[in-house]
């Protein structure tokens, strides 16, 4: 069978073999050549529109990561005191400051410097004064950013005992009894 005499067969010029093959035919040098084409297809359907919003969602993804990453890097460090809790009172002269902040970060209490573990914990005592005791705690990154929190802690009176032979407010540790 002659290709010439296939093709006038299969009419590949009507509109119906071209919508039905997608396939547009011409004539080369006396033989008949089929070239597909390919449909025109909408943003809104069909697997373009899957692959421009899989590849938006994943820009977006990529950006949203760098964004984090950076603000990591130079943003100030997160700062945050376990114990002493805000307010506390106590009546003994010394209270434990402990906490957790980003690794590699410089910890100061009351301006002192206090050693961090690696993984950004840190504990540290501290001496109080009666009354009302101000203490500022702060982390500081390489580039200089800090945080810092402050924490009030009251330190009590002891308490005073009545002496038994003169009924007088006095402190229970200046009696002697011999």
């Amino acid at each position: 069978m002659d290709n010439r005499r296939l093709c006038n067969e299969l009419n590949p010029f009507s509109s119906e073999h071209a919508q039905r093959n997608s396939a547009h035919a011409f004539q080369l040098r006396g033989k008949y050549i089929f070239q597909s084409v390919p449909r025109h297809r909408g943003v809104g359907g069909g697997p373009t529109a899957i692959r421009w919003m899989l590849g938006f969602s994943g820009a977006l993804a990529f950006f949203g990561f760098l964004v984090f990453q950076v603000w990591r890097m130079i943003g100030p460090p997160t700062l945050s005191i376990d114990s002493p809790i805000e307010g506390a009172s106590t009546d003994h002269p010394q209270v434990i400051v402990s906490g957790h902040t980003t690794p590699e970060v410089a910890v100061e209490i009351n301006g002192q410097q206090v050693y961090a573990h690696p993984d950004g914990t840190f504990a540290q005592p501290v001496e109080l004064q009666f009354g009302a005791n101000r203490i500022f705690i702060s982390a500081t990154k390489k580039h200089g950013l800090f945080t810092t929190v402050s924490r009030t802690i009251m330190l009590k009176q002891p308490e005073v005992a009545s002496s038994p032979v003169s009924r007088s407010p006095v402190a229970a540790s200046v009696h002697s009894l011999n």
